[in-house]
């Protein structure tokens, strides 16, 4: 599901970097590279595809639905900048990708895969669907992280494993962090 022609992965880690002003420095890099001549896309990822994985999982249910004991889970996917998706070449089935306007101050947004429809949400047109996204953990229980709006659905893609089939996969926005980021490695791709 994910194109490696002409596809570069750039790792980097700011550790010099305050942790409170490491994503504006992180989107000011995607910025930068995407003005290089010759650069079709760029994107950054806080968790790329066959690099890192989630601790713990996440329950998608509806607005105001708790999450079941038992419920599929999404154990793949990262806060990412907008580009990200195309540089992989990565397609959207269905709404849009993220850009400018998924900001601090917009509503919360979403982009879930095709698995993640056909497995938790069949037969639904999840496009402006606010969804309650909740972490489960075997330490921690279920933690509520907030309702969060599929602006788009995502083609399937290996994510964690060329072996494994596309498992459920979901892509926040990285400018719609608050936190401090405590890790300091970014990865950035470049298509060109």
């Amino acid at each position: 599901g994910f194109d490696r022609d002409r596809t570069t992965v750039i790792t980097l880690t700011a550790p010099t970097v305050p942790a409170t002003a490491r994503n504006v420095f992180y989107h000011r890099l995607v910025r930068a590279l995407a003005d290089v001549p010759g650069v079709a896309h760029v994107g950054g990822s806080m968790n790329p595809p066959l690099v890192g994985t989630l601790h713990g999982d996440l329950v998608l249910t509806h607005a105001g639905v708790a999450a079941p004991p038992g419920a599929p889970v999404v154990a793949q996917g990262s806060d990412v900048t907008p580009g990200w998706l195309e540089a992989y070449g990565l397609r959207i089935v269905a709404g849009r990708g993220f850009d400018d306007r998924d900001t601090l101050n917009a509503q919360p947004a979403m982009i879930v895969n095709e698995a993640v429809v056909r497995r938790m949400f069949p037969g639904e047109q999840l496009i402006g669907t606010p969804l309650l996204m909740t972490f489960r953990s075997q330490e921690f229980g279920d933690i509520p992280i907030g309702v969060k709006t599929v602006v788009g659905i995502a083609g399937d893609a290996v994510f964690r494993s060329m072996r494994s089939p596309a498992e459920p996969t979901l892509y926040t926005p990285l400018a719609q962090r608050s936190d401090p980021m405590l890790w300091t490695y970014f990865y950035i791709t470049v298509q060109a």
